[in-house]
């Protein structure tokens, strides 16, 4: 029983490491695009309606939410399945890590903020993902709650990146492990 929970705690971890590839390269594309957008009016640059799309797009910082089924699986079967108490250890701390990561995504939900303050403010039309059409493009591009709404955004998508690529490393670690425990 303890090989088989191995095996399906290294495939679900195997599953979040690609999904967290994904979103890391998804919310490195948001984080370009805010900071362009950002230099953009900062510039003082023209209006061009590609700028529509771009609206649409920055406010959408993808959060991944990691499987747990097998954890908790385990747990109720009885966490002591895992006889190597290091590696025991490693697995505990992985599930909890990502209920830290999960909970700091809440604190930082900027989507609802985006929906209820900053669009309806600055934008006379919005679709998601699609285009945002400016009130006033030059009260926009001065508007210094809009240019601290990109700042927030900026800083969530680096928290967010760093956060997943150093979540990658602990998955790195706990695959070494079970690897080395399935082998023996």
């Amino acid at each position: 029983m303890e090989i088989s929970y191995l095996k399906e705690i290294s495939k679900s971890i195997q599953n979040d490491s690609l999904a967290l590839v994904n979103n890391i390269s998804w919310n490195a594309k948001g984080l370009q695009q805010t900071k362009s957008l950002k230099k953009h009016l900062l510039d003082n640059r023209p209006y061009n309606d590609s700028l529509e799309s771009v609206f649409s797009k920055i406010s959408l910082i993808v959060q991944y939410k990691f499987n747990r089924e097998i954890y908790e699986s385990l747990k109720s079967s009885g966490i002591n399945l895992i006889s190597n108490d290091s590696l025991r250890f490693s697995i505990i701390n992985y599930y909890n890590e990502t209920l830290k990561i999960e909970d700091l995504h809440g604190r930082f939900d900027l989507l609802i903020y985006s929906r209820d303050i900053v669009y309806p403010k600055f934008f006379k039309s919005f679709v998601m993902n699609s285009e945002a059409v400016p009130n006033d493009y030059d009260e926009l591009k001065s508007a210094n709650d809009f240019l601290i709404y990109l700042d927030f955004l900026i800083n969530d998508y680096n928290w967010l990146i760093d956060s997943y690529k150093n979540f990658g490393k602990i998955i790195s670690g706990l695959q070494k492990e079970i690897g080395i425990e399935l082998r023996r």
